[in-house]
């Protein structure tokens, strides 16, 4: 059984208090970037694909490539606008660091 003469003074104890971030900037440019590019891939796919043009397998990939670039970067850019605008439940540190 522990005794209290094995502890040191209750004040030895510390507390490292995090500061209050600013706003991740790296992850919101980065999910802009994805949700940005993403999109236009997507649409550039699909009037390749589905447009009168010799190579529409290339219009296929474009779409896939651009369709794996839109949803994470969707998925960060509506958590980067709920937390902006406050909403509750949604905040800034729901993003990942980058």
């Amino acid at each position: 059984m522990a005794d209290w003469d094995d502890f040191d003074d209750i004040n030895s104890f510390s507390v490292t208090l995090s500061k209050k971030k600013g706003k991740p900037w790296k992850a919101i440019l980065l999910a802009l970037f994805l949700f940005l590019v993403g999109s236009i891939s997507m649409i550039s796919g699909l009037v390749i694909w589905l447009g009168d043009y010799a190579h529409e397998h290339h219009g296929m990939s474009l779409f896939g490539v651009g369709l794996l670039m839109f949803m994470p970067g969707m998925y960060h850019t509506i958590i980067i606008y709920k937390a902006w605008r406050g909403i509750e439940g949604y905040s800034f540190s729901s993003l990942p660091e980058v």
